[in-house]
Formats: C-alpha cells, structure tokens, sequence
C-alpha cells in the first residue's frame, strides 16, 4: 500500500473515532474530502500538462494551488478550524487566503530547490525534475522568458532521463541567466505577503497569528 493510501486509511479512521459531535464530524469530513478532490484533480492537471507540452505558467500555478497548496496547507487549516467547531468565517476566510497563498509559495520553493538545491540536504536527486520533463512553474517560467540560445540548453536537458550532470548544471544556469530563478523568487514574496496581510487582518488568536507567521516563513527559507 501506497504512503499516501495508508495516511488516508488512517485518517478516515480517526474522524470516524474520534467521538466528536456528528455535526462537527461532517463539516470537517467536507474540508477533508474538498483537500483529497483537489489533490487527485492537481495530479490529473500535472499528468495533463505533461503530456501537452507547453502548458503554461498560469497552467502550471493552477497544479500547484490543487496538488500542493490545497493540502500542505489551505485545507488542513480549514479542516482544524471545523473540527473546534463554531469558528467565525471571517477566521475561515483567513485562513483560507493564508493557506492558499503560503501553499502555493511552498511549492515554488520546491520547484526552486529540485534544480538549485542539494541532494545530501533534499534527499532527492537534484536535476530530476529537468530530467523528467516536469512543468513546473519554475520551468515554465524558463521557457516564457528564456532567449533562443538558452532555451536550446534547457532543451537538451528537459525530459531527457539520460542527461548528464553537467548537462543539468548549465540548464541551471540557464534558467537563472533567463530571469525565471528570480521571477519565481519575487512570486514566493509576494504570496508569503500575501498570506501574512491575511492573518494581520483576520481577528485570530494572536498566538496562532505568530505561529502561522512563523511556519510561512520556514517554509518557504528551507533548505529541503
């Protein structure tokens, strides 16, 4: 059985045990099966994309917010708020625009990390995602502003399982030198902003105000 598989085995069974009030139950059963919806759709879309070739930036972000933002961060926020109970919505609402905002900024980092990252730190081969032709936001950002010459480098590499270190190392480069490491750098500040102005003018706890703070930022300074 799948890891993923397992944790939702295990999630089913905790609300199903947990001897909360029925109504409480279902309104967190609905965040929760709204997060799995999403998920599954983003893997549809990425698969999608994939094999569409140049799907786009905007197509690329709309991947992220289902496959990763939605249940890093934006429903599991919304799945805790139902499960206290009687949250207020404007609570919610923040809620909602943090964690969609930070989550999308999660994955960008991500996307960062899997062609400028470590793998010793990663734990996972760096380059892998060049090599396997995915569209992420970072590559397709690459493709949109690269000039002929690097987006021919980028070309030698992307989807090319065989592709060498050194090969990786200067399709690197060349999203660097094409501007898209930075643009995908001032989309990270602009949504950890974004997800901070949300919790500064929703009327939460400030303690949880500060912690949310703080875990947006750590997720998007990480170095894995």
């Amino acid at each position: 059985m799948l890891l993923g598989d397992l944790c939702t085995v295990w999630a089913d069974r905790l609300i199903g045990t947990s001897g909360l009030p029925a109504a409480v139950l279902l309104g967190a059963r609905r965040e929760y099966d709204e997060m799995r919806i999403e998920a599954v759709a983003g893997q549809y879309l990425d698969i999608l994309h994939g094999a569409d070739g140049a799907a786009g930036v905007g197509a690329a972000v709309t991947v992220a917010r289902f496959k990763s933002a939605s249940y890093t961060v934006q429903r599991p926020l919304q799945f805790g708020a139902a499960l206290s109970g009687a949250v207020a919505p404007d609570v919610v609402a923040g809620y909602d625009r943090f964690g969609g905002a930070v989550g999308e900024a999660f994955q960008l980092r991500d996307d960062l990390l899997g062609v400028y990252g470590e793998t010793a730190v990663t734990g996972k081969p760096v380059g892998a995602d060049l090599r396997q032709g995915k569209r992420t936001v970072l590559a397709e950002l690459a493709f949109s502003l690269a000039a002929p010459a690097q987006h021919r480098r980028l070309d030698r590499v992307f989807g090319d399982p065989d592709a060498s270190d050194a090969a990786v190392t200067d399709a690197a480069a060349a999203i660097t030198e094409s501007g898209a490491r930075a643009e995908a750098e001032a989309m990270i500040s602009a949504r950890v902003s974004t997800g901070l102005a949300a919790l500064a003018a929703a009327p939460i706890d400030p303690v949880a105000r500060d912690r949310l703070g703080a875990l947006a930022l750590a997720s998007v300074q990480r170095l894995a």
